[in-house]
This record gives structure tokens, C-alpha cells and sequence, in this order.
């Protein structure tokens, strides 16, 4: 057991020395998807109070906002293939771009909003 001005010199000493990021998915989700659960009020309130808390702890090593470069390549896929099936366009490039940041599903569900169901062969 350390005593309370040990404990907090050793927090002190390991906050400022920590490394890492706060995943935003929240923000991630409605900005590069438009598919947020949640509110985006309520993630930009939380994003604020961690960079305030960073700010007041002296917290230089840990990343209060991270946003994928990989999200924003997954809606620009989506929104590629919808166009080009919407357009009536040989769909085949966009559906070869978008297999690398998308799922089966994801894609499935894309060509799906834009041309309806579909019947599959027994």
C-alpha cells in the first residue's frame, strides 16, 4: 500500500507517459457512414470532456480524436457501387474497388438499396 502522495506522483508520472488513442467510433460511424447509433451531440460531449481531461493532466502522448482513413474508404465504396447501379453503368470496377474495405454483407446490402430484391437460384 503507497501512501496518497506516492499514488498520486506515480499517476501523475504514468499519465504523462502513456501512449495510445481514444477510438471515436461514434463520430466515425455518422461521419463516414452516416450510420450512428448514438448521438452525435453525445459523442462530440464525450470527445470534448476526454480532450479537457487530457488537458488538465498533462496527457501529451495519448490521442483524444482518431478518425480512420479506413472508414472514409468504405462509405466512398458504397456510394460508388450505388451510383454506378443506379446509373445502369457496368457495375464491375466499383464492385472490384469496393471488395477491398467492404464485406460481403455490406456490399450484398448496398446493391440490394439500390435494385430491390432479388431471386436466388435453388
Amino acid at each position: 500500500m503507497v501512501n496518497d502522495e506516492t499514488h498520486g506522483r506515480l499517476l501523475r508520472d504514468t499519465v504523462c507517459r502513456v501512449r495510445g488513442t481514444v477510438q471515436a467510433d461514434i463520430l466515425k460511424e455518422d461521419q463516414a457512414q452516416n450510420t450512428c447509433i448514438f448521438s452525435t451531440d453525445f459523442a462530440l460531449k464525450m470527445m470534448g470532456n476526454v480532450q479537457t481531461w487530457f488537458t488538465e493532466h498533462d496527457v501529451r502522448n495519448f490521442y483524444s480524436v482518431s478518425i480512420s482513413g479506413y472508414h472514409i474508404a468504405e462509405a466512398d465504396a458504397v456510394d460508388r457501387l450505388k451510383a454506378a447501379a443506379i446509373a445502369g453503368e457496368n457495375v464491375f470496377g466499383a464492385l472490384m474497388d469496393a471488395v477491398k474495405v467492404l464485406s460481403l454483407g455490406q456490399v450484398s446490402r448496398a446493391l440490394y438499396e439500390v435494385g430491390g430484391q432479388y431471386r436466388r437460384s435453388m
